[in-house]
């Protein structure tokens, strides 16, 4: 059933009674008094906009320092210029906010200094009135400083004070802790003085309820911090995995388009598909247990295939894999020594320049051809200078030598992190080549439409209509240009004709404000011909075209906003889809959180895990849920529920509210207005 709501207020002017008693006793000390005050009400407005911008300025620097740890990551991840760039202008705005935030707080601090001194310049001139025996109470018992405080001075030196610790608390707790307990200290001290015009008691009540007003809504800041932390981990999680697919296609798309064409050399050379297919899987299973890649034995293996047959190219590999664990060779060495093995094999001979491939990287070569011949170390560069050790018999020497030196140390080079690395990295490739086979042959059918099509008559029609395209734009370039040399030798004849010395610092200013004017009327014209009004009047009716097509259906431009939209859901959104992330949810928000501030019943319910939320719920979560009720406790319908939420009247009555100023009737209704809103949100009916 409604109730009637009626507020009734009985408004007392003591402003006019106040002032006539001060004009009367204090004559000499009102005009200093009311500066002062007014001086006071100025301090209060500027610190007012001072806490104003430090709070947003704290927020940019939450902000801030997101930005720069997300530049970051991405420049370790990318180590382009772009990101650098990012990364630099990031820290720059987070120098500069720091700077301002700094400023901030200083300007603060000096408010203080000056309120303090306001306020002993007042305590100096009560002394003065009581000295000479006329104590003023121009408020029907309160002091001067009591004055002050009612009127929100109080306020501002609680608040001020609040302020001033506010860098301790964020140096020692971080955000967002620090700034919900300054919020609850700042409240407290402004409920205190607010309270204090009515005494010790009022100043106590007014403190405490300042402290639970400023309570709750800390904890709105700190519940709000960690719902902008879920969706930004959300929204990042989402973004990575999109941008690491993309990334995976084009990697994937590339590697299998260059595997293709390798396995179209392969089955030329080795005749048929089969066998080029069986030697690329042998590949594959190489380079996931060696230090090489698919593509370096791919590339090795055109190469040894010249001189080698194919089931002995993998031998030659492996040898080689031995050698460079051995000797700690790279790439390039294994490349250089493929080519030593294979020119001695082709040209059939040894000679110094092939063998010092070898032997520049480690290997030594003459060991090798003495424990091949038979002959001593010392004769071998006088019997390779004469011919007498073919090509063949010194490359399977070299590799004799390698095998019975540096013989099994790949696989133990297998288990350093290097080598598990690029193994890793293998086999990720592999996976990504997968995708990319996929993609490329579903691919392939659009590609040969779309080269039809460009092939036949669209492609022909869509040429000719580019060509005129082309020359049309030629044309406005060639006007444009012309108007410019117009007007620019008609400037400089004009410059002669003046007689201007473009040698003396006043004539080359002269002349180059003429150069300039020149350019600007070329401009101009060119801006009112014929041709620039036809490209204008194009790109006019482009955007209106674009604009009426895009309107008839919301789904050609609502993508981008459709997940901005879900980009912004928090916590709450999850646990309205997921009931056992609700209820984990809801039990971790704990005893006095907003969550329990927010409570229609006080029930005991039990989530999935066994946690109660013994202050009760704010909605039901999902069908079926659990919950132990207590005596005396309710339990709503939906329909209740809305109805209960959407409020009831409200009588106020037997309450006396003295009205100082305009701007207190303001101020009462909405102290009013939100405790009546607290009240409710309690469960207080």
């Amino acid at each position: 059933m409604s109730q009637e709501t009626s507020i009734v207020m009985t408004l007392s002017d003591k402003v006019s009674p106040a002032l006539k008693a001060m004009a009367t006793n204090t004559r000499a000390f009102d005009k200093e008094l009311e500066e002062l005050e007014r001086g006071i009400q100025e301090v209060e407005k500027s610190q007012a906009s001072l806490r104003k911008e430090t709070t947003q300025l704290r927020t940019k620097m939450v902000e801030a320092q997101k930005t720069v740890k997300d530049a970051e990551r991405d420049y370790k991840k990318y180590g382009d210029e772009i990101s650098k760039s990012r990364l630099e202008a990031a820290i720059q705005e987070q120098e500069e906010l720091r700077s301002a935030l700094n400023d901030s707080r200083m300007a603060m601090k000096e408010n203080e200094k000056t309120f303090k001194s306001m306020v002993s310049a007042v305590r100096n001139g009560s002394g003065q009135i009581r000295a000479a025996g006329s104590v003023v109470e121009p408020f029907g018992g309160a002091s001067m400083l009591t004055r002050f405080a009612g009127s929100g001075v109080g306020k501002l030196l609680g608040e001020s004070l609040s302020q001033s610790i506010s860098f301790g608390l964020e140096s020692s707790l971080g955000q967002p802790l620090a700034t919900a307990v300054n919020e609850a200290l700042s409240s407290a001290v402004s409920g205190a003085a607010m309270g204090s015009i009515a005494g010790p008691m009022g100043a106590a009540i007014g403190g405490a309820l300042g402290f639970v007003s400023g309570g709750i809504s800390g904890m709105v800041t700190m519940e709000s911090a960690k719902d902008d932390a879920f969706k930004s981990y959300v929204q990042t999680s989402v973004e990575n995995e999109l941008s690491a697919m993309d990334q995976t296609l084009a990697s994937g798309s590339s590697t299998a388009g260059s595997r293709e064409q390798s396995r179209l050399a392969f089955v030329q050379r080795f005749g048929s598909d089969d066998a080029a297919d069986d030697y690329l899987e042998q590949v594959k299973t190489m380079a996931r247990g060696t230090n090489y890649t698919y593509d370096e034995i791919v590339g090795y293996s055109k190469t040894l295939l010249n001189s080698y047959a194919p089931d002995e190219v993998f031998g030659v590999l492996q040898t080689l894999s031995d050698a460079s664990a051995g000797l700690s060779l790279g790439e390039s060495d294994v490349n250089v020594m493929i080519q030593g093995l294979a020119r001695m094999r082709t040209t059939g001979k040894a000679t110094q320049e092939y063998l010092n491939y070898f032997s520049e990287r480690g290997v030594d070569v003459y060991s090798a051809l003495a424990d091949a011949t038979g002959a001593d170390k010392s004769q071998i560069a006088n019997m390779v200078s004469a011919g007498q050790i073919s090509g063949e018999t010194a490359a399977q020497a070299i590799l004799d030598y390698i095998n019975k030196t540096f013989g099994g140390l790949s696989e133990n080079m297998a288990g350093t992190y290097d080598a598990m690395v690029n193994n890793l990295n293998d086999a990720q490739a592999e996976i990504d080549a997968a995708m990319g086979e996929g993609y490329n042959e579903a691919r392939k059918s659009g590609i040969e439409e779309q080269q039809a099509w460009l092939d036949g008559e669209s492609g022909e029609q869509v040429s000719e209509m580019y060509r005129s395209i082309g020359a049309f734009k030629a044309s406005l370039e060639n006007q444009k240009e012309a108007l410019t040399r117009q007007y620019m030798d008609e400037a400089m004849e004009e410059i002669d004709r003046l007689g201007i010395d473009t040698s003396t610092e006043e004539g080359a200013a002269e002349a180059g404000k003429m150069l300039m004017e020149a350019k600007i009327k070329a401009q101009n014209e060119y801006n009112a011909s014929e041709g620039a009004q036809l490209m204008l009047e194009s790109e006019m009716s482009l955007i209106d075209s674009v604009r009426e097509n895009t309107a008839l259906n919301t789904q050609y431009y609502d993508a981008g906003y459709r997940l901005g939209q879900e980009f912004s859901k928090g916590r709450l959104a999850a646990m309205d889809s997921d009931p056992q992330f609700a209820a984990i949810v809801a039990s971790s928000f704990g005893a006095g959180s907003v969550v329990d501030v927010l409570s229609l019943a006080g029930g005991q319910s039990e989530s999935e895990d066994g946690k109660p939320a013994a202050t009760g719920l704010e909605r039901v979560p999902y069908d079926n849920f659990p919950a132990l009720l207590h005596e005396g406790e309710r339990v709503l319908t939906a329909a209740e529920a809305r109805s209960y939420n959407s409020g009831s009247p409200v009588t106020v009555t037997g309450n006396t509210f003295v009205v100082r100023q305009d701007s207190d009737i303001d101020a009462i209704a909405a102290a009013i207005s939100e405790k009546i809103r607290m009240a409710r949100l309690a469960g207080v009916t």
